[in-house]
């Protein structure tokens, strides 16, 4: 006889119900199947890497925006988050859009949790280049000979 408390796996239970004291049994002709739910998790859908020419040696300022698709459930409404990647220091867990991103690449991670605490990650690069600086000479170009009469 099965526990009621039992849980289920996968796969066909056959059930009796009753009480073992008493013999009483009543046993099901068809057995029940219990089948594995499955959660869909979301999915993070993060822009193409971005490459940005910068002027200022600091970096320049990226903006860009991520999508997630619901899954099973719903997402929860402050996802997907992007945030700098440092493999020294981790996630940085500060919104990366909008930011200054230092001459060089960066990775971006994207995550996005439903409200089952499934998650999805996904990442992208940004990379900023730092222009040539201008080594060209201004050119100035005069006019030919100006003459003017003076009425006297």
């Amino acid at each position: 006889m099965v526990n009621k408390f039992a849980a289920f796996g996968s796969g066909t239970t056959q059930i009796t119900v009753g009480d073992s004291g008493t013999k009483n049994l009543i046993e099901f002709a068809t057995p029940i199947i219990v089948e594995e739910y499955q959660y869909v998790k979301p999915t993070v859908i993060p822009p193409a890497n971005i490459t940005q020419t910068t002027t200022d040696p600091a970096g320049a300022i990226v903006t860009f925006s991520a999508t997630a698709v619901q899954g099973t459930l719903p997402i929860h409404p402050d996802y997907p988050v992007c945030s700098k990647y440092d493999s020294s220091t981790g996630f940085s867990g500060i919104e990366a859009s909008g930011t200054l991103f230092p001459v060089g690449t960066t990775t971006v991670l994207c995550k996005a949790w439903d409200t089952a605490n499934q998650s999805d990650t996904e990442e992208f690069t940004v990379t900023v280049l730092e222009a040539p600086a201008d080594t060209t000479s201004p050119v100035i170009t005069l006019p030919s000979e100006l003459a003017e009469t003076i009425a006297g």
